[in-house]
Protein backbone atom coordinates (compact mmCIF):
# COMPACT_ATOMS: atom_id res chain seq x y z
CA UNK A 1 0.00 0.00 0.00
CA UNK A 2 3.00 2.33 0.88
CA UNK A 3 4.00 2.08 -2.92
CA UNK A 4 0.74 2.95 -4.19
CA UNK A 5 0.69 5.54 -1.87
CA UNK A 6 3.37 6.93 -2.95
CA UNK A 7 3.42 6.90 -6.71
CA UNK A 8 -0.38 8.83 -6.22
CA UNK A 9 1.68 11.42 -4.46
CA UNK A 10 4.42 11.77 -6.80
CA UNK A 11 1.91 11.91 -9.48
CA UNK A 12 0.29 13.94 -8.59
CA UNK A 13 3.09 16.38 -7.47
CA UNK A 14 4.37 15.90 -11.07
CA UNK A 15 1.01 17.19 -13.14
CA UNK A 16 1.00 20.19 -10.56
CA UNK A 17 4.02 21.53 -11.98
CA UNK A 18 3.86 20.55 -14.97
CA UNK A 19 -0.26 21.61 -15.26
CA UNK A 20 0.95 25.42 -13.27
CA UNK A 21 2.21 27.85 -15.27
CA UNK A 22 3.54 31.51 -14.46
CA UNK A 23 3.90 34.58 -16.80
CA UNK A 24 6.63 36.24 -17.18
CA UNK A 25 4.39 39.59 -17.57
CA UNK A 26 2.60 41.27 -14.92
CA UNK A 27 -0.59 43.53 -16.56
CA UNK A 28 -2.28 46.06 -14.20
CA UNK A 29 -5.06 48.05 -15.21
CA UNK A 30 -5.10 51.94 -14.34
CA UNK A 31 -7.94 53.44 -15.65
CA UNK A 32 -10.73 51.17 -16.94
CA UNK A 33 -13.10 51.81 -19.64
CA UNK A 34 -15.79 54.07 -18.54
CA UNK A 35 -19.72 53.46 -20.28
CA UNK A 36 -22.70 55.55 -20.30
CA UNK A 37 -24.76 56.98 -22.89
CA UNK A 38 -24.11 58.14 -26.07
CA UNK A 39 -20.33 57.47 -25.61
CA UNK A 40 -18.56 57.77 -28.91
CA UNK A 41 -14.86 57.68 -27.38
CA UNK A 42 -13.62 54.71 -24.85
CA UNK A 43 -10.15 54.91 -23.52
CA UNK A 44 -8.53 52.22 -21.05
CA UNK A 45 -4.93 52.82 -19.68
CA UNK A 46 -3.03 50.02 -18.24
CA UNK A 47 0.69 49.02 -17.20
CA UNK A 48 3.28 46.07 -17.70
CA UNK A 49 6.13 44.93 -16.64
CA UNK A 50 8.24 41.88 -16.88
CA UNK A 51 8.82 39.73 -13.61
CA UNK A 52 11.59 37.68 -14.19
CA UNK A 53 12.03 37.28 -17.91
CA UNK A 54 14.71 39.68 -20.00
CA UNK A 55 13.36 38.37 -23.05
CA UNK A 56 11.16 41.25 -24.62
CA UNK A 57 7.33 39.84 -24.70
CA UNK A 58 4.91 40.98 -27.60
CA UNK A 59 1.46 41.33 -26.37
CA UNK A 60 -1.90 42.11 -28.37
CA UNK A 61 -4.06 44.34 -27.09
CA UNK A 62 -7.53 44.13 -28.15
CA UNK A 63 -10.95 45.62 -27.84
CA UNK A 64 -13.58 43.29 -27.52
CA UNK A 65 -17.48 43.86 -27.97
CA UNK A 66 -20.98 42.09 -27.71
CA UNK A 67 -24.64 43.62 -28.46
CA UNK A 68 -26.60 44.42 -25.34
CA UNK A 69 -27.47 41.16 -24.58
CA UNK A 70 -24.44 39.87 -24.21
CA UNK A 71 -23.95 37.97 -27.20
CA UNK A 72 -22.47 38.08 -30.21
CA UNK A 73 -18.88 38.88 -28.85
CA UNK A 74 -16.58 40.25 -31.61
CA UNK A 75 -12.74 41.76 -32.00
CA UNK A 76 -13.26 45.66 -32.81
CA UNK A 77 -10.21 46.67 -33.06
CA UNK A 78 -6.52 45.20 -31.95
CA UNK A 79 -3.09 46.44 -31.58
CA UNK A 80 0.33 45.19 -30.33
CA UNK A 81 2.89 46.72 -27.97
CA UNK A 82 6.61 44.94 -26.68
CA UNK A 83 7.54 44.88 -23.09
CA UNK A 84 11.35 44.92 -22.25
CA UNK A 85 12.07 46.18 -18.65
CA UNK A 86 11.09 45.19 -15.16
CA UNK A 87 9.75 48.84 -14.77
CA UNK A 88 6.31 49.14 -15.30
CA UNK A 89 5.51 51.06 -18.38
CA UNK A 90 2.08 52.29 -18.98
CA UNK A 91 0.13 52.36 -22.08
CA UNK A 92 -3.12 53.40 -23.35
CA UNK A 93 -5.31 52.28 -25.91
CA UNK A 94 -8.57 54.15 -27.45
CA UNK A 95 -11.61 52.96 -29.48
CA UNK A 96 -13.66 55.69 -31.52
CA UNK A 97 -17.38 54.87 -32.55
CA UNK A 98 -17.52 55.65 -36.43
CA UNK A 99 -18.63 59.04 -36.99
CA UNK A 100 -22.08 59.52 -35.97
CA UNK A 101 -22.07 56.28 -33.96
CA UNK A 102 -22.33 55.92 -30.21
CA UNK A 103 -21.11 52.76 -28.71
CA UNK A 104 -24.00 50.10 -27.86
CA UNK A 105 -23.40 47.24 -26.14
CA UNK A 106 -20.61 45.81 -23.90
CA UNK A 107 -16.99 46.64 -24.05
CA UNK A 108 -13.62 45.69 -22.61
CA UNK A 109 -10.04 46.02 -23.61
CA UNK A 110 -7.96 42.03 -23.49
CA UNK A 111 -4.35 42.12 -22.92
CA UNK A 112 -2.81 38.77 -24.51
CA UNK A 113 0.27 37.33 -24.79
CA UNK A 114 2.26 33.88 -24.94
CA UNK A 115 5.17 32.52 -22.74
CA UNK A 116 6.79 31.15 -26.25
CA UNK A 117 5.57 27.51 -25.30
CA UNK A 118 2.03 27.98 -26.76
CA UNK A 119 0.34 28.61 -23.05
CA UNK A 120 -2.16 31.93 -23.42
CA UNK A 121 -2.24 34.18 -20.75
CA UNK A 122 -4.61 37.50 -21.26
CA UNK A 123 -5.89 40.45 -18.61
CA UNK A 124 -9.04 42.29 -18.92
CA UNK A 125 -10.43 45.01 -18.16
CA UNK A 126 -13.94 45.84 -16.98
CA UNK A 127 -16.74 44.78 -19.20
CA UNK A 128 -18.69 48.38 -19.36
CA UNK A 129 -22.29 48.60 -20.86
CA UNK A 130 -22.92 51.25 -23.45
CA UNK A 131 -26.46 52.67 -24.73
CA UNK A 132 -28.14 55.39 -27.26
CA UNK A 133 -30.22 57.58 -25.73
CA UNK A 134 -32.14 61.06 -26.23
CA UNK A 135 -30.03 63.63 -25.83
CA UNK A 136 -30.53 66.09 -22.83
CA UNK A 137 -31.25 69.81 -23.44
Amino acid sequence: MRISLYTLLCAISLSILVCTSSSELDIRFIDQPIGGKNITLLTCIFEGKLLESTTPIAVSIEWWSTDSTGNNEQLEQQEDHSFESSIAEQVGTELSALSGDVFEGYYWVRVEWDDGSGVVFYEESEHIYCYEGPNSL
